[in-house]
């Protein structure tokens, strides 16, 4: 369809383009030039044109390839390539598609059609099944896909072509509502898995618009982590992502984009019970808990891992994450679980903490001592966890006063009116709080001298001989 502003031209005729060179044809749908036969201006699209890569104006032969028809290439191709360097071409040069497949297990695929040498200019109008589409499809690519799943894989591939940029597409929360309708309906249904591998695959052949395409290898590589393709198309999909770049120009490092790693940074907002540490760490899709837990701890330089999990806090639950889980699919369970209920879960936080104290021994690590065991045990005493007497809970007061606070003229103040109680006792004891918060005076100048640090370790070496802290 002709539209307003389009420019009108001839198969084979060359349109000098607006701008210096052709990249927003790559990238965009729409570009303006000049038609050099007609000397009219108007607004072309990449559909429809091949963008020739050149600083000067293509020669006559150039062009004229273009003019050509399938056949007339083909018989071009034979007269001027010998036998061994066709051979030669294809073994070095080949650019893989999904066009012998095809053939044979696709629905209405013109068998003897040959694309090789092939350079289209009109794409719009003769596009191959398995090659790049802007275009909605109204059956399933695969002659097995059954026709009762036909709705479905239209909406699939539809889906496909807004995620990839080639589709209008309304206004979207996150990017799981572009993801959703591609990847869960063959999840739900195995007899569209090769459906989606072939469809993500059709995009990313012969597409020469770069963002598009980059898109579709996102997609491709998240549908191998979620479902293999059968053992029919498996090796087809193999062959795809071993092209090298410098095999097909149009496609940019193909393999190293099917090899890297869908990566994210997330802020482990409160690593562990203390305010004052925060980390950023890449995660990518594949990621399990136990390995998040593994390369936190070396970048803390902590001596070892054991007993400490991930937790995490979303809306009002907190779930600890078990080690062989994949981090992102915890999210996403817990995610959908609240949008099911009404809740919002757009913010989570990522908690790393001791989870099992058997094996605890307090100043075998200092770092976990100082960072996650001091704080994390220190509120659950003041919120009330140990059974304590009057004579301990002084002596543990002292130890947290030691931790907490300075020795300036103004925090002894402090103390001194019960203006800092609820830092050093716990909660509902049945002892004076006034009496404990004098013994806890007496008790500091026994600990002068002492640092917090020191502190901190005096304060989880009495607390480890206590039941609780081994019994949750």
């Amino acid at each position: 369809m002709v539209q307003e502003g389009d420019l009108a031209f001839t198969r084979g005729d060359l349109i000098i383009l607006d701008q210096v060179a052709g990249k927003a044809l790559l990238s965009e749908n729409e570009a303006h030039g000049r038609c050099e036969r007609t000397g009219f201006s108007g607004n072309v699209r990449s559909d429809n044109v091949w963008v020739v890569p050149t600083l000067l104006k293509p020669d006559e032969e150039l062009v004229k390839l273009f003019k050509m028809t399938d056949v007339e290439l083909e018989r071009l191709n034979r007269k001027t390539m010998s036998a061994a360097q066709m051979d030669q071409t294809e073994s070095s040069a080949k650019y893989y598609t999904l066009q012998e497949y095809a053939q044979d297990f696709f629905r209405n695929e013109n068998k003897g059609k040959s694309s090789r040498g092939v350079i289209a200019f009109d794409k719009s109008k003769s596009q191959a099944s398995w090659a790049k589409s802007t275009q909605p499809i109204t059956q399933p690519l695969l002659i097995k896909t059954p026709d009762y799943l036909t709705s479905d894989a239209g909406h699939m591939f539809l889906a496909i072509l807004k995620f990839c940029g080639d589709h209008p597409t309304g206004r979207t929360v996150n990017i799981t509502d572009q993801t959703d309708p591609i990847f869960n309906l063959p999840l739900k249904k195995k007899e569209l898995r090769d459906e989606c591998y072939c469809q993500i695959m059709k995009q990313l052949t012969r597409n020469p618009k770069k963002t598009s395409e980059a898109r579709a290898w996102k997609l491709f590589w998240l549908l191998c982590g979620l479902m293999p393709p059968s053992a029919q198309l498996y090796p087809h999909t193999k062959e795809l992502t071993e092209m090298e770049q410098d095999e097909c120009p149009l496609i940019p490092q193909r393999s190293r984009l099917f090899k890297m790693r869908r990566r994210r940074s997330t802020t482990l907002s409160t690593l562990g019970p203390s305010q004052e540490l925060k980390e950023v760490f890449p995660l990518d899709s594949s990621m399990r808990a136990g390995d998040l837990v593994s390369q936190i701890a070396k970048r803390l330089r902590m001596k070892s891992h054991e007993g400490f999990s991930l937790f995490i806090f979303i809306a009002d639950k907190m779930i600890a994450i078990k080690d062989d889980q994949f981090f992102f699919d915890v999210i996403r369970e817990l995610s959908d679980a609240l949008s099911r209920s009404g809740q919002s879960a757009a913010d989570y936080k990522v908690h790393f903490m001791r989870k099992l104290w058997i094996s605890f021994i307090p100043g075998k690590d200092s770092v976990s001592d100082k960072l996650f065991n001091f704080p994390q045990e220190s509120k659950k005493y003041l919120r009330g966890f140990y059974d304590v007497d009057q004579k301990k809970a002084a002596e543990i007061g002292a130890y947290l006063y030691t931790a907490f606070f300075d020795e300036s003229p103004l925090n002894r103040q402090a103390l001194k009116k019960g203006q800092i109680t609820t830092e050093l006792i716990p909660q509902n004891v049945k002892f004076s709080m006034d009496k404990v918060r004098k013994d806890i005076e007496k008790q500091l100048t026994n600990l002068a001298g002492v640092s917090p640090d020191d502190a901190k370790f005096k304060f989880l070496k009495v607390l480890s001989k206590i039941e609780n802290m081994i019994v949750r």
